[in-house]
């Protein structure tokens, strides 16, 4: 009896410090270091980037400088700690998992506790900012693996987490990309221990592979952009007072302003609050963006017209890839004919082509314009990971109850404060059409988004790969064109032409 005392007294003071380490079972050359304060850690910050640049599926939403400064902004509270997985073999860091812990409290009791991913929307219904609470300010996130250690990390991650089931209840993970170690390497594992698992589809990110010329690229474009894009070059010299500047570091805090006021007069118009409403943010970006300027990262330009801001776009540049993350446009001053954002896109693009970038990535959502750019998509999925055996039925149903009870208090703060948005713009009758417009514009996004999958046996699955979807690419293109050509046949005989040109239709066919 006084052994098992002292052993949990051990158990509790590793667990209370701010580092514990543990021996994987699978790989005994494998250890792993669980880390509960990010601060003790800040001297790894190096190291933690060389293992993010040499990973083949990282992001920079991966970097340190992007989730250190997210948990000091966004997550820094009571009800979240860190829990972060050092793993090393022989004494090199080969793979971070960037955990944290979410404590949900009912009467001062822990009722439930998910283990997420630094990075992620809170949904904490503290907050007004929709954007932000709900889908967060990363894009993409994951678990970090250096390349040829996946399957290593992987197994060590799955063992740590199968034999500390305690720590958590379940795994929520948030913007995890198809493409993403998660999806490659850890879930596999995942079902090999009975992990169950619930996969929503969420977003989707179109992206350009970029091609080597921008003639090749202006070529590769619908009829229609090529239009606008000559359209804007012919403007851009019939006004020579048109310029595109890149933002320099003597200006850097004024050019953050001034993005932010095109963005929320913008996304204001169109009756969001947008993203600088939730004060967290706007520092955030500001030391962020900051770090990235000087770090090289940054791509960040405005379009001048008289010597006014009339559009300003950011982007981080990392490793092959451009992510093109904010941007804002004067859409009331008489030269957004010129589309200055437009114009912007295509001086990134262009840049991209110059540098030999390999992806220009238009990051979460469907808006028009990014298809018009971009050359195919990736899909973002939520992911709801129980444990095995997870028999917790009083808790899951005080833990849903609270849930949802957050849920409707951040809607509600929501929503009031986008009705007296709409009433500053509009007064206290004109509103009620505007905010019914934006209700249902709301909801036909809503409708294309959010698609659940649940599989059969709880089985999980990985998303299509990218030879599959470039194959059913293939196939769309080809069947496309076969409806041409027998189109042009049908066309033709009936307006005259020749049955002997069925022969060349079937061999084309």
């Amino acid at each position: 009896m006084e052994e098992a005392i002292r052993e949990y007294y051990t158990q509790s003071e590793k667990w209370h410090s701010d580092i514990y380490t543990s021996i994987s079972v699978k790989h005994p050359d494998i250890i792993i270091k669980a880390v509960k304060n990010f601060n003790s850690i800040l001297n790894l910050n190096d190291q933690w980037n060389d293992v993010v640049l040499n990973s083949s599926s990282a992001t920079i939403y991966q970097t340190f400088e992007w989730l250190y400064n997210w948990w000091n902004y966004f997550a820094a509270s009571k009800s979240n700690s860190p829990h972060i997985l050092l793993i090393s073999s022989s004494g090199k860091l080969i793979g971070i998992a960037p955990f944290y812990i979410q404590s949900y409290t009912f009467g001062g009791f822990i009722i439930h506790r998910q283990l997420k991913l630094i990075g992620c929307g809170l949904k904490s219904g503290t907050f007004l900012s929709n954007a932000i609470e709900e889908n967060g300010v990363s894009d993409y996130l994951d678990i970090i693996a250096l390349n040829n250690y996946e399957k290593k990390v992987a197994d060590a991650v799955v063992s740590y987490l199968s034999e500390y089931k305690n720590l958590f209840n379940e795994i929520d993970f948030q913007n995890v990309s198809e493409g993403s170690f998660i999806f490659k390497w850890l879930l596999p594992q995942l079902q090999i221990k009975n992990f169950r698992a619930q996969i929503t589809k969420t977003d989707a990110c179109p992206r350009l592979t970029v091609p080597r010329s921008i003639d090749i690229y202006l070529g590769s474009l619908k009829a229609s952009t090529r239009r606008k894009f000559r359209q804007i070059q012919r403007q851009t010299e019939k006004y020579s007072d048109i310029e595109i500047i890149k933002v320099c570091d003597t200006n850097f805090l004024n050019s953050i302003q001034t993005l932010k006021h095109l963005h929320q007069s913008r996304w204001n118009e169109l009756g969001h609050l947008g993203l600088f409403a939730d004060k967290r943010f706007e520092e955030f970006i500001i030391h962020v963006c900051k770090i990235f300027f000087n770090k090289g990262w940054l791509w960040f330009k405005e379009a001048k017209f008289n010597n006014k801001i009339i559009a300003t776009r950011m982007a981080y540049q990392f490793k092959d890839r451009i992510y093109d993350y904010l941007s804002g446009f004067d859409h009331k001053h008489f030269p957004a004919f010129l589309r200055p954002g437009m114009a912007l896109i295509f001086t990134m693009i262009d840049d991209a082509i110059s540098h030999n970038y390999g992806t220009v990535d238009f990051l979460r959502g469907t808006e028009e314009y990014k298809y018009e750019f971009s050359s195919d998509e990736h899909n973002n999925y939520d992911l709801i990971i129980i444990q095995p055996d997870s028999v917790f039925v009083i808790r899951k149903v005080f833990f849903y109850f609270l849930k949802t009870r957050m849920r409707l208090m951040f809607r509600v703060k929501t929503e009031t404060a986008i009705i007296k948005l709409q009433i500053g713009k509009h007064g206290k009758i004109m509103f009620l059409f505007s905010y019914f417009r934006f209700c249902l514009s709301r909801l036909r996004v809503s409708s294309t988004k959010n698609k659940r999958i649940y599989f059969k046996e709880e089985k999980i699955q990985e998303p299509q790969s990218n030879i599959i979807l470039q194959k059913q690419a293939t196939r769309k293109n080809k069947n496309s064109r076969q409806q041409r050509i027998v189109k042009s046949v049908v066309h033709s005989l009936q307006h005259g032409g020749s049955e002997d040109e069925l022969p060349t239709v079937k061999n084309k066919l």
